[in-house]
């Protein structure tokens, strides 16, 4: 432990200095010294440093105590109030389990109260002294330090304690977190239960405790600055006037560019820590501490001297290494920054980096001589290292090991020639290059390919990439293991790539690598790289790269040991990407080709979706981008679609009957003789009622065959429709069913509106086989009354007018040649003349949507019905029309809306109420 008593301070030093203006002055000695001795600066060190301290001191490190006094009270309160809660916070550690209430208050408190502290300060520095606390505020202030206020003297205890745990000083950085507070609380309690130690030993424990904890918010045991300025300056001179005593400038040269060996840097690290250590110890004046200075180095080779000297040319305080990288400066406040810049000035802080240099140059030159193999740099580097820190001790940087050699590998790969780490990144030995360099090399290929000047930089940084993705086939599981950590890191860039590059063949290389991995670790990371890489080729419509990575991770092994396959996809395809591609296909786009086979990867899951949208209110303005979405996907579909149609659910089997007869309705039919005998009347209809808008002769044909088949399986409300069907296909084979129906002698199918509907069909078809029944029935007498109901007479003479031609036949023949010119205006083919109505008939609905309705059109098939009630395609009702003093009932279905009604088609009626209304039209038309 180091010795923290206050010697007697010699002239030169002041209490009010602020440690920017050490650097500088140091900076200054260090251009000046190889014309300077060791025994020159000895003799004129008074002079020269405070003469650089004064004037290159800046100006608002001159502010009169008496200012800063009340803002240096406010960090005392909030630092004391600090100081308590850590104290009850021991305690507590003491008294209770960890997940006590009462522990995790304290710790919240501590915590709580700390925050508040950094809030005011810098950093919260804490140090025991003559068996008290003191805090310093990390400004020129309190150099050495203000007593905490401790009325009740609990303090007083808490000094104790660090004392007997081996504490000398605290430092609490901005970034300490409630993890470490516990931890260091919990450490510190187990210390005080153990037997005591030396301090030299107790220092060493806490040293290694910081390192093995990875605790990077607490410094501890770090000795005072008191004296960084002058002893800086001291060493700095005393190095640099030692170096050139014998030399010239040539000669210095020379020695500062020849290659330096393992050996030779490993020593210079060792001097660097020896001169370290030189500012730790008690002087009585700077002259005795150039001279011990002078000693250390007289001690050492010339060499070794040489280099440390280059490297405190280079990272001289106050100046920043050309290899460093330089961070965009953090929005905090002044003292803060101002602290930052003191820390990074410090003697601890400028031996650190100077070490760091005598690392980074031994690597680059042996790395530029071939002497060390891109493979061999990070362990080089953590070997050289650890080195360092065995030397540092308590001097070492904060911060874990780790930690420490990933910041010098990036210092190490930045630092090289652009040329150099392409030719490495081209190589197989990419996965050598941190992550977070190969972002900062494509950088400046990405903004060029932003500019799309030129498809160039686009292409370089995507074979970059690819060869950095194609290290994850090495046979080294440290490479793959480091690109595909890296690849994660990469997400940003291959994303932006991607908008100027096609990505598939990297895709391709991930899934491929995790196909082949067996390491779990690996294995995980690809997976969720691979998850990652989907849903932005998703998010980007770029649908064959995610179409590749669905086909490569489906084509990969189902066995036990790759089912985590299983779970990726299942990860990849969810809900909302589904859900995503369906819409994305159903937009008002062109159909990009890869859309249908990544859709018909789950054809029930799109099935179901579609379903879904039939149901909403925007369902029928997608239907034709349905239709043409099935078409492209496939048999899968189709093939989906007509088992559907077997379902006992409704809404299943309705959607398949539409985009299926609209989409390949040859299934349809085939399906009809087995589906239609399950279905209840609604759907039958509906089936029917879709299959009739087809108007090509042969499809309709073979639509009336089917129908014709499983006619006799059909509900009765269904039948008209289907007679009606067959007659406007003209299927000449079912003429003889038809003329069963007409005579009545059918087992089944022998309703007198079933008898109309086929003799209407008979007589569309112009078949002259049905002119001797159609005879019978329109003029069959029994005495003096006709044997058939008039309804029926009815039709029998309108199908004779197109079988006989004579006068009386010219004006039914002209009313069904002007229906079949109105045809290709409608949906569905016209079977009756429509009449609109001057003055509307009055009407009553009855069934789910009862109330009084309007008719504004009529005819023989069906009418235009207006009424407040809102309807629906597929509603079936009860209608009474009022026309005069005549009232005609039918039962009726609901073929297409508006937004004041809807028109509705009469599916039964009885031939009284068939009569009244040809009758109507009749008159109408007169």
């Amino acid at each position: 432990m180091q010795d923290e008593s206050h010697g007697p301070q010699t002239p030169s030093e002041d209490a009010g200095m602020s440690s920017k203006a050490v650097p500088n002055a140091a900076h200054r000695l260090s251009i000046a010294a190889p014309l300077v001795t060791a025994s020159e600066i000895v003799k004129a060190h008074e002079g020269q440093i405070e003469a650089g301290r004064r004037a290159l001191r800046p100006a608002s490190r001159l502010a009169p105590p008496a200012i800063a006094l009340p803002h240096a009270s406010a960090q005392d309160t909030v630092v004391g109030d600090f100081l308590e809660a850590f104290r009850i916070l021991l305690r507590s550690s003491r008294l209770y389990q960890r997940n006590h209430p009462r522990w995790v208050a304290s710790l919240n408190t501590a915590e709580h109260r700390l925050r508040d502290a950094l809030a005011l300060t810098p950093s919260v520095q804490v140090r025991v002294e003559h068996e008290a606390l003191t805090v310093s505020h990390g400004d020129a202030s309190t150099p050495h330090g203000l007593p905490v206020s401790d009325p009740h003297g609990e303090l007083k205890g808490l000094a104790e304690e660090f004392a007997r745990s081996g504490l000398t000083s605290l430092e609490f950085l901005p970034n300490v977190h409630l993890g470490e507070l516990d931890l260091i609380s919990q450490q510190i309690v187990w210390i005080t239960r153990q037997r005591p130690v030396s301090a030299s030993q107790a220092a060493a424990n806490w040293q290694q405790w910081l390192r093995d904890a990875h605790i990077t918010g607490i410094r501890l045991n770090v000795p005072a600055g008191r004296r960084d300025e002058t002893v800086l300056a001291t060493l700095i001179a005393a190095l640099l006037g030692y170096a050139g005593e014998t030399a010239d400038a040539s000669a210095r040269e020379a020695q500062a560019s020849a290659p330096a060996s393992r050996e030779q840097t490993v020593a210079a690290l060792a001097l660097v820590e020896r001169l370290s250590a030189l500012g730790t110890q008690r002087v009585a004046s700077t002259e005795e501490a150039a001279r011990r200075a002078h000693a250390v180095l007289a001690e050492s080779e010339r060499q070794v001297v040489a280099l440390v000297a280059h490297a405190v040319s280079v990272a001289g305080p106050g100046a920043t290494s050309k290899t460093s990288r330089v961070e965009p400066p953090r929005a905090s406040s002044t003292a803060r920054r101002a602290a930052q810049r003191e820390a990074d000035d410090s003697l601890p802080s400028f031996l650190n980096r100077a070490a760091q240099h005598l690392i980074l140059d031994f690597a680059r030159r042996s790395f530029s001589e071939g002497r060390l193999q891109p493979a061999e740099i990070a362990a080089q580097l953590a070997d050289l290292s650890r080195v360092h820190t065995s030397h540092a001790g308590a001097s070492a940087a904060l911060g874990s090991d780790e930690a420490r050699i990933a910041a010098l590998v990036e210092r190490f790969w930045d630092s090289l020639p652009a040329r150099e780490r392409q030719r490495v990144l081209r190589s197989s030995s990419a996965w050598c290059v941190p992550p977070a360099v190969l972002a900062r090399h494509l950088e400046p290929l990405l903004n060029g390919a932003d500019l799309g000047r030129s498809p160039a930089p686009a292409r370089e940084a995507e074979a970059l990439l690819l060869a950095y993705a194609a290290c994850l086939e090495s046979d080294d599981p440290l490479a793959r293991r480091a690109v595909a950590a890296g690849l994660g890191e990469l997400e940003s860039q291959i994303a932006r790539l991607a908008l100027h590059a096609a990505a598939e063949d990297l895709a391709s290389h991930v899934v491929k690598a995790l196909a082949r991995e067996e390491a779990p670790g690996i294995s995980g990371l690809l997976a969720a790289l691979t998850e990652r890489l989907a849903k932005r080729a998703l998010a980007g419509r770029r649908y064959a790269e995610f179409d590749r990575i669905l086909t490569a991770l489906e084509a990969a092994p189902r066995d036990s040991e790759q089912s985590h396959f299983s779970a990726l996809l299942r990860g990849i395809n969810t809900d909302d990407a589904w859900f995503y591609l369906v819409e994305d296909a159903l937009a008002n786009r062109s159909l990009d080709v890869v859309l249908p086979r990544l859709l018909r990867r789950e054809p029930a899951r799109l099935i179901d979706r579609l379903a879904l949208l039939l149901t909403a209110a925007e369902g029928a303005g997608l239907f034709p981008a349905m239709v043409r979405l099935v078409r492209a996907t496939g048999e899968p579909v189709v093939a989906s679609l007509a088992a559907r149609l077997h379902e006992p659910h409704r809404q299943p089997a309705i959607a398949a009957i539409k985009l299926l007869s609209a989409a390949d309705p040859l299934r349809l039919i085939a399906e009809l003789p087995r589906a239609l005998p399950g279905w209840d009347w609604n759907l039958q209809d509906l089936a029917v009622s879709e299959l009739s808008r087809h108007r090509e002769p042969a499809l309709a044909l073979r639509i009336s065959r089917a129908i014709y088949e499983c006619m006799e399986e059909a509900h009765a409300l269904v039948v008209p429709a289907m007679l009606d069907q067959i007659g406007l296909a003209n299927d000449t084979t079912a003429i003889p069913l038809l003329l069963q129906i007409a005579a009545g002698t059918h087992s089944t199918l022998h309703d007198v509106f079933f008898r109309i509907k086929a003799v209407e069909a008979l007589g569309r078809m112009r078949a002259s086989e049905a002119a001797d029944l159609l005879r019978s029935i329109a003029r069959g007498r029994s005495g003096l009354t006709h044997i058939e109901p008039a309804g029926l007479r009815s039709a029998a003479e309108e199908a004779l007018a197109f079988l006989e031609n004579h006068p009386a036949a010219a004006r039914v023949r002209a009313r069904a040649e002007s229906i079949e010119k109105s045809t290709p205006a409608f949906s569905h083919p016209r079977r009756y003349l429509r009449i609109p109505l001057a003055s509307s008939f009055s009407a009553r609905l009855e069934g789910a949507r009862s109330g009084a309705a309007r008719i504004r059109t009529i005819g023989l098939g069906g009418a235009y019905v207006e009424a407040s009630q809102r309807m629906s395609v597929g509603d079936s009702m009860r209608i009474e029309i009022r026309a005069g003093l005549r009232t005609i009932r039918s039962t009726a279905v609901v073929r297409n809306i508006s937004a004041d009604g809807g028109g509705v088609e009469f599916v039964h009626m009885n031939a009284e109420d068939r009569e009244r209304l040809r009758r109507v039209i009749g008159r109408l038309l007169d």
